[in-house]
């Protein structure tokens, strides 16, 4: 649907399903149709569709390793996946529930119709994650299930990941009642992060998943000659019941290569950028057909890798984030494939909640002085009371003097009084040989511990001194048990600073002493500085086109509008979360906690926001994070409407506002529909990105009921098709003109808008309607361009018929080249409550044929039915028994199929149009 029939609303959601919103949602251009709280026990998860029913994820991950979380009281609950009916969107129900192990989450689900030998029917996937101690004791892995059934979901089978770990006489995961020690072996499934699902083009039903990090372990069992597996797993599940694991990547010398690298230490899995270095695999991506995964790699980008042979996946290519940017945090964490205008593209969603650009600046002495890379505490960016930040603080700055005061826990000798100013700790006991200063130590504490006890000693500001293998400062560090401080609440600002600075500011201010004393040698330098906060920038959405794979380049990035706001105004994370393609292709649905749900305009030069829908904020009933929106699933749901989840409030189905009523018109006529908004200009470059193409309902205002359901001829109200047509939109190169014939029916009156974009510029102008045959006028025109875009040979023309007292509107997008698409019809078919197509273009062009059924309401307003067909290689196309809504399955209508074109060889769109009545099979 494109944009400017949506009509922008701001509203107050009532309380469906019993739950009480502290603060009103906010919506623009997007409506709740349908909610449920899912139970109101909270920790909802991603949320997968297919057809009439949705699945939804549990729980939430800590904050170890790559992934971030709130300062709360997370103890990792048991939960359960629930199977939604959402048969009646209006009122979707909770139809069973699938248990989650203890100890685990359901990271990732997914739903995919399968058909094989061995199953047919809708199977969903569940990743299962470790969230607490307790989940290295039981078997995670991917469980699938058979969904077909909403009521009665049943086991089919699990992907036992790395079970080539375990030695043949280990006891199977469960068997003890006591954890094993770390040196004892257990047979348990490892933790999957994310899946996807695709069934191949030879039938073969492939799931992929994630394990980040895995290919960086060159962990071998004793006694086995097997080592890592790569971070993303392909699967063979053709037979659910016997998932087989047939390939992983990367393996071998296809690991990609770290920050800090030797020949001796290649640090697989660090990097360079943010105060979260990582490069692992960690969100799969199923192209069409399955010969083709994408791969997001937190900071090494998107990769796009190989499954000709799923056993043997390999590299294709890469799109990559500047690796020498410190301040940038890459962290490319989900991705979904996309196919709109003809291209391939991957949006790539970014897991950073981490909002301002920290740095320490010093002002002296010159041999430490200046602005350094800093990362701030996620306990003190997530701090409970809102206070605690650094950007909460005047100028967003904390100043003081800095002083060295050693390890800082708070059983330790403190090498200086921190009182009144800014402490500078070590993260943890450093050998002698390094550290002489302070000796004897035993034990640590968690970083939070530490600050709690230099806050209670006056501190106003902590620094820690980095010591992880990275040289670089890694803010989950900062976290303590259970991702929480262990000892009250905290009021200082806490950072991290990189191990090179960290040394350099240790020995300016505490010079290593003359043996055999400990504590500080003589020279000591009094250094006074700030700890600063700056705008930085929440995780966006990567838009990568990935036509060529071996060749991925980044097309776009966008962020929500509330991510632009510094500092953030509350507690609620305003990253992008993920994000998925509308059914069309033009558009996607971008999920982003608390910014909620976004539809963007892929077609835009500027990724533009075209809607929005913002939950209001709940209070998590675990307490666990704060009591704000926090939209993590997002998915096409079934008649144009959007599904989200929610982690406090439940789940929510959407859809496009409604046109808002005009005045009533006078009679007899009503008034001709309102002015549309200008199209966006194209910036120059060697290809005109595309606004939305193909046909879409313009405004017309709403008419008096007709005499009966499907509308009779001639009465009043009644509104005759525009059977618009585009037999050729070509450039004339030598000549500098467009050239477009366009059939129209012969009641269209007046002239049509046209708009035509090419080599950065986008010109406006009318053409007249003139006459035809008796049935038909035409539309036929030669209109000058400019030498650039005769040159490019191609372009995209609009052609925007308002409508008049007797015929309805209609606006057509398509691309204007000089090679025929040669589209043609075959059979056309309206039987029952399913419209089937089929026909073929030149087997040279590429996308998607889209079909546009446009029909009557019962009280007389156009409505209109789209769906697609994907080209095969041959150039042929079919739509097969596409569910139509029960008014045009009743009545029929008009029914218009495009091509909008093919830029790469310059294949023009090319448009058809029939009648077709309900029950009937036409061959034209």
């Amino acid at each position: 649907m494109r944009t400017r029939s949506w009509a922008v609303t701001v509203g107050v959601l009532v309380a469906v399903t019993g739950f009480t919103p502290a603060v009103a949602a906010q919506a623009q251009g997007l409506d709740v149709i349908g909610q449920s709280d899912l139970g109101g026990e909270g920790l909802n998860g991603e949320v997968a569709v297919l057809g009439d029913t949705a699945i939804v994820g549990s729980g939430i991950l800590g904050g170890s390793g790559v992934r971030s979380s709130f300062r709360g009281s997370y103890q990792c609950p048991t939960t359960t996946v629930k199977v939604v009916d959402l048969s009646t969107p209006s009122a979707p129900q909770v139809a069973s529930e699938i248990p989650v192990v203890a100890g685990a989450v359901a990271s990732d689900v997914a739903l995919l119709r399968v058909s094989t030998p061995s199953f047919t029917g809708d199977l969903a996937a569940v990743a299962l994650v470790r969230c607490d101690a307790r989940g290295n004791f039981t078997d995670r892995g991917v469980r699938y299930f058979d969904v077909s059934d909403r009521a009665n979901p049943e086991f089919l089978g699990r992907y036992f990941a790395d079970e080539n770990l375990s030695l043949p006489d280990d006891p199977p995961c469960g068997e003890r009642s006591d954890p094993p020690s770390n040196n004892d072996g257990f047979k348990c499934a490892s933790s999957q992060d994310q899946v996807a699902l695709v069934q191949r083009t030879d039938g073969r039903v492939l799931s992929l998943s994630t394990e980040p990090f895995a290919s960086n372990s060159p962990f071998r069992r004793a006694g086995t000659t097997e080592g890592f597996r790569g971070d993303l797993r392909v699967v063979d599940i053709t037979d659910p019941t016997d998932p087989v694991e047939v390939g992983s990547y990367p393996n071998g010398d296809d690991r990609f290569t770290g920050f800090g690298a030797t020949a001796e230490n290649p640090r697989y899995g660090q990097s360079n950028n943010g105060c979260r270095p990582f490069d692992s695999g960690y969100g799969p991506g199923a192209v069409p057909g399955g010969d083709q995964a994408l791969l997001s790699y937190f900071d090494q980008g998107l990769v796009t890798v190989d499954l000709a042979n799923p056993a043997m996946p390999s590299f294709l290519g890469q799109w990559s984030y500047d690796r020498n940017d410190r301040n940038l945090e890459g962290n490319a964490a989900y991705v979904d494939f996309a196919r709109t205008q003809g291209r391939s593209l991957a949006l790539v969603g970014e897991t950073d909640w981490i909002a301002p650009k920290t740095s320490l600046t010093i002002d002296a002495p010159s041999s430490v002085a200046g602005s350094k890379f800093a990362c701030e505490a996620m306990f003190t960016l997530f701090d409970p009371n809102d206070e605690a930040q650094i950007y909460r603080q005047p100028d967003s700055r904390v100043p003081g003097e800095i002083v060295y005061v050693g390890r800082g826990c708070p059983a330790d000798e403190l090498l200086a009084d921190p009182d009144g100013k800014i402490a500078f700790r070590d993260a943890s006991a450093l050998p002698e040989s390094e550290n002489p200063r302070q000796t004897g130590l035993t034990g640590n504490c968690s970083a939070s511990d530490a600050s709690k006890g230099l806050e209670v000693a006056g501190a106003r500001g902590v620094i820690v001194a980095s010591v992880q293998s990275s040289d670089r400062a890694r803010v989950q560090t900062f976290l303590g048990e259970n991702n929480q401080p262990t000892v009250g609440p905290l009021s200082t600002p806490t950072i991290g600073l990189d191990i090179p600075e960290s040394t350099a500011l240790r020995d300016a201010l505490c010079p290593v002493p003359t043996a055999p004393e400990t504590g500080c040698g003589p020279g000591g330098e009094t250094t006074n500085g700030a700890m600063v906060d700056e705008q930085g920038e929440w995780g966006g959405l990567r838009v990568v086109d990935v036509t060529d794979p071996a060749a991925p380049t980044l097309r776009g990035t966008y962020h929500t509008p509330p991510a632009q706001v510094f500092p953030p105004p509350d507690r609620g994370v305003y990253s992008v979360h993920s994000a998925v393609s509308s059914p069309s292709g033009d558009q996607a649905f971008v999920a982003a906690y608390a910014g909620g749900v976004r539809v963007v305009n892929l077609a835009s030069p500027t990724l533009a926001e075209a809607a929005s829908f913002v939950p209001p904020d709940t209070a998590d009933p675990t307490d666990s994070i704060p009591p704000k929106a926090h939209v993590r699933g997002v998915a096409a749901g079934p008649d144009g409407t959007i599904v989200i989840s929610d982690t406090n409030s439940g789940l929510y189905v959407l859809k496009a506002s409604s046109q808002p009523e005009p005045e009533p018109p006078a009679p007899p006529s009503p008034p001709p529909p309102g002015p549309q908004p200008p199209v966006p200009p194209v910036p120059p470059g060697p290809q005109p990105p595309v606004a939305p193409v193909g046909p879409s309902p313009s405004p017309v205002s709403p008419l008096p009921a007709v005499v009966d359901a499907c509308g009779v001829e001639g009465a009043a109200g009644y509104l005759y098709p525009a059977k618009l047509r585009v037999s050729r939109s070509r450039v004339l190169r030598g000549d500098r003109r467009l050239d477009v014939l366009a059939p129209i029916t012969s009641r269209a009156r007046g002239g049509v808008e046209v708009t035509y974009q090419g080599d950065g510029r986008s010109d406006t102008f009318d053409a007249e309607v003139t006459s035809g045959d008796a049935e038909l006028d035409r539309i036929r025109f030669q209109e000058s361009i400019t030498r650039g875009q005769a040159s490019l040979g191609t372009g995209i023309v609009t052609l925007n018929y308002g409508g008049d007292a007797d015929t309805r509107a209609e606006e057509v997008r398509l691309r204007a080249a000089s090679q025929r698409a040669e589209l043609e019809v075959g059979e056309l078919s309206l039987t029952g409550d399913g419209l089937s197509a089929q026909g073929s273009v030149t087997g040279r062009a590429e996308g998607i044929v889209r079909l546009r059924y446009s029909y009557l309401a019962p009280d007389g307003s156009p409505q209109v039915h789209l769906a697609r067909a994907t080209i095969q290689d041959d150039g042929d196309w079919e739509l097969a028994d596409d569910e139509v809504p029960p008014q045009l399955a009743q009545c029929g209508g008009y029914l218009s199929i495009l091509f909008t074109g093919f830029f790469e060889r310059r294949i023009r769109g090319e448009m058809l149009a029939y009648e077709l009545d309900a029950g009937q099979t036409r061959r034209p």
